[in-house]
C-alpha cells in the first residue's frame, strides 16, 4: 500500500490549490463591487455575509489541516506497526481493533471505520451547510433590497413636485435598496454557492480518500489477525467438542460395562437365592416330615394303649388324629406352594398350617386333662 501524504499530494496543498483558483479570480474581478457593496449597504446584510463566510472559510481549512495531520499518522502506523494509544484520531480506530483482539474478541473494522468516519463527516456538512445558508441570506438580502427600493419609489412618488430634495433622498434610497439587492443576491451566490461549495467538496473528497486508506490497512493488518483469532477459536472450539464426545463415548462404554455386570451379577444372586430356597425347602419338608411322623407313631401307640378303654377318649383321640392328619396335609401342601418363594417366603398357607397345629396342640391339651381325670381302673379289673 502507497500512501501519497507529502508534498503537492497533501490535503492542505490540494485545498490551497482550490481555493486560490477560486479567490483569486472573484478577489480581481469584484473588489471595487465589494468597496462599492460595503459602503453602499445600509441593511448590514453584505457583512452578515462575509462574516458568515469567513467563519465557514476557517472551518473548512482547519478540516483540511486536520486530515493533512491524520495521513501523517497513518502513515507512521503502516511503516512501524506501533499504536500510541493516548492519542486519538486514527490511533484510537486503531488501537480500539488491536485492544480487543489482544482480548480474544472477533473485530468488525469495516463497522469501526464507519463509526470514525460518521464523526469526522459531520465537520465536513457543517461548511456545507454554512454555504447554503450563505445562499439563503444573499437571497433574503435580495428581499430586503426590494423593500428599500418600494420604499425609496414611494418616497419620490410622494414628494413629486412638491419637494425637490425629498426626491433626490427616495430616488438614493431606491438606488440603494437596488444595490443592496444585487450585491446580497451577488455575494451570497458567490461566496456560498461558489467557493465554500467548492472547498467543502475538496474536504469531503480528502476524508473519503483518508477512509478509502485506512480500510486498506485495516484489511492488510487488522483483518488477518481477527481471522486468524477466529480460526484459532474455531479449532479450539472443535477440539473442545471432540474431547466433549470422546467422554460421552467413554461414559457410554462404562454405562453399558457396568449394565452388564449388574445383569450377571443378578442372575448369580437369583441362582444362589433359589439354591438356597430350594435347600431350605427340602430341610424344612423333612424335619416337618419327621416331626409329624414321630407325633403319628405317638398317638398310634398311645390309641393302642387305650383303645380298650373309654370311647370317649377314644373319640376324643379320633378327633387329634384327623388334625394331625389335616395338618399334615396343610404342610405339605405349604411345601409344595413355597416354590416362588424369592418375592413371598410366608404367604396364606402358612398361616392356615400354624393354625391346624394351634387346634392339634389344644387337642392334645384336652386329652391329657381328660386323662388326668378318668379314674384309673383297679388292678382286678386289669386281670
Amino acid at each position: 500500500m502507497n500512501f501519497n501524504v507529502s508534498g503537492k499530494n497533501t490535503p492542505l496543498f490540494r485545498w490551497l490549490v482550490v481555493c486560490i483558483a477560486l479567490l483569486v479570480p472573484f478577489l480581481l474581478i469584484s473588489w471595487k463591487y465589494i468597496q462599492g457593496a460595503l459602503g453602499a449597504d445600509e441593511s448590514g446584510i453584505t457583512y452578515i455575509i462575509f462574516i458568515i463566510f469567513l467563519y465557514g472559510f476557517i472551518s473548512s481549512i482547519w478540516i483540511s489541516i486536520y486530515i493533512g495531520k491524520e495521513y501523517q499518522e497513518l502513515k507512521k502506523i503502516r511503516d512501524s506497526r506501533n499504536i500510541n494509544k493516548e492519542k486519538k484520531g486514527v490511533h484510537k480506530l486503531f488501537g480500539q481493533a488491536c485492544s480487543s483482539i489482544e482480548e480474544g474478541s472477533q473485530v468488525d473494522f469495516e463497522t469501526l471505520l464507519t463509526a470514525y468516519s460518521a464523526k469526522r463527516a459531520g465537520k465536513i456538512r457543517s461548511v456545507g451547510a454554512t454555504a447554503s445558508i450563505l445562499i439563503t441570506v444573499g437571497l433574503l438580502g435580495t428581499i430586503i433590497g426590494l423593500i428599500l427600493t418600494i420604499d425609496g419609489i414611494s418616497s419620490v412618488l410622494g414628494a413629486a413636485g412638491e419637494n425637490y430634495s425629498d426626491m433626490v433622498e427616495g430616488l438614493n434610497n431606491t438606488v440603494q435598496g437596488m444595490g443592496t439587492a444585487f450585491y446580497t443576491t451577488l455575494f451570497g451566490g458567490l461566496l456560498g454557492g461558489v467557493i465554500l461549495k467548492a472547498l467543502s467538496i475538496e474536504n469531503e473528497k480528502a476524508i473519503n480518500n483518508f477512509t478509502a486508506d485506512c480500510l486498506e490497512l485495516g484489511e492488510l493488518w487488522i483483518m488477518p489477525m481477527s481471522r486468524a483469532l477466529a480460526s484459532k477459536a474455531a479449532s479450539n472450539l472443535q477440539n473442545e467438542v471432540l474431547g466433549l464426545m470422546n467422554t460421552l463415548r467413554n461414559l457410554s462404554d462404562n454405562i453399558s460395562k457396568t449394565s452388564e455386570t449388574i445383569e450377571q451379577n443378578k442372575v448369580i444372586m437369583d441362582r444362589q437365592f433359589a439354591n438356597l430356597v430350594t435347600e431350605a425347602k427340602v430341610e424344612m419338608s423333612q424335619n416337618l416330615k419327621e416331626g409329624l411322623n414321630e407325633m403319628t407313631q405317638g398317638f398310634d401307640e398311645i390309641v393302642r394303649t387305650i383303645e380298650v378303654g373309654h370311647d370317649p377318649i377314644k373319640q376324643k383321640m379320633s378327633e387329634l388324629s384327623d388334625a394331625i392328619g389335616n395338618a399334615a396335609s396343610a404342610t405339605t401342601d405349604a411345601v409344595e406352594e413355597t416354590k416362588n418363594v424369592q418375592n413371598k417366603i410366608l404367604d396364606g398357607r402358612a398361616l392356615e398350617l400354624a393354625t391346624k397345629l394351634n387346634a392339634a396342640a389344644g387337642l392334645i391339651e384336652d386329652f391329657i386333662q381328660q386323662e388326668k381325670d378318668i379314674p384309673k381302673p383297679d388292678s382286678n379289673l386289669n386281670d
